[in-house]
């Protein structure tokens, strides 16, 4: 009797565990967490191919950029993605020199995209 109720126990015990690592799975990502890593290579590809930048300050950057996605997912309103957005991206410009500054500004398109927050809707 004893070997029973444990094996009926471990049934159910073994049901929950399946069920709740499914639902996890079956979760689907947004289109904003696709993945920001691929977003973050795409600007510094970006940007190391209007200026030379080093394996340093690309390591940096990346760190910067992930930084950057995990306090817009932690903002709640659109002022705040859009003034946390803005902040990271002086700190972006700020480790570029003066020269690099005004290589970046010259293209419009990449500068925006580095320092303004473009709505997701």
């Amino acid at each position: 009797m004893k070997k029973i109720v444990a094996i009926v126990l471990f049934m159910i015990a073994f049901g929950f565990s399946s069920n709740a690592q499914s639902s996890i799975s079956n979760a689907k990502p947004t289109s904003r967490e696709v993945n920001p890593k691929e977003a973050a290579y795409k600007d510094i590809s970006d940007l190391s191919a209007v200026i030379d930048i080093t394996p340093e300050f690309k390591n940096d950057l990346m760190t910067l950029f992930m930084m950057r996605e995990e306090a817009i997912a932690g903002c709640t309103t659109e002022d705040e993605r859009v003034i946390t957005y803005q902040k990271f991206g002086e700190k972006i410009m700020s480790g570029l020199t003066e020269e690099q500054r005004k290589t970046v500004a010259q293209k419009p398109e990449l500068y925006a995209r580095l320092t303004k927050y473009k709505s997701a809707k």
